[in-house]
């Protein structure tokens, strides 16, 4: 968790923003979370425990601003509400999402079919690519039984 608030923390100042307390609680708080899409006020809930004077508007900002940079994937579920995590890049194992269109559950998985299948096209095309998750759309298993999924 350390080494990611401290890679941020050089990235931010590379690109000539400050790095503040407030940044630095945030990043700690996506860092200790890996694996959890949290919403805006969850980072907030779990930042105020070491910055109890942080604003939401200040979670908020700094979450749209580390977007910007690349360090924060933003993840929209069918329900409207935004969730956030450590982008790929910034953690150790690739993901991908798959995002549940009638509860809005968001699964993690793992799928180096896909990766391999992104690093060839990338090297016929002699691309270079930026690492971010897929996100597949369908309905859980759980929805699945509860209704008949339009086809």
């Amino acid at each position: 968790m350390r080494e990611v608030v401290q890679r941020a923390e050089a990235l931010l100042v590379r690109r000539a923003y400050r790095s503040t307390p407030q940044r630095r609680a945030i990043i700690a708080v996506l860092a200790a979370k890996k694996g959890e899409h949290l919403t805006a006020e969850e980072v907030f809930a779990a930042a105020k425990k070491t910055r109890p004077r942080i604003g939401l508007a200040t979670v908020y900002r700094t979450l749209a601003l580390l977007g910007k940079m690349g360090i924060v994937h933003h993840l929209r579920a069918e329900d409207g509400v935004s969730r956030y995590e450590l982008s790929p890049a910034w953690r150790k194992a690739r993901h991908h999402h798959l995002i549940c269109l009638s509860c809005g559950s968001i699964r993690e998985i793992e799928a180096a079919e896909l990766d391999a299948l992104y690093e060839k096209t990338a090297l016929i095309h002699k691309f270079e690519l930026v690492p971010q998750p897929l996100e597949l759309w369908g309905y859980c298993q759980k929805c699945r039984a509860g209704f008949a999924a339009p086809r």
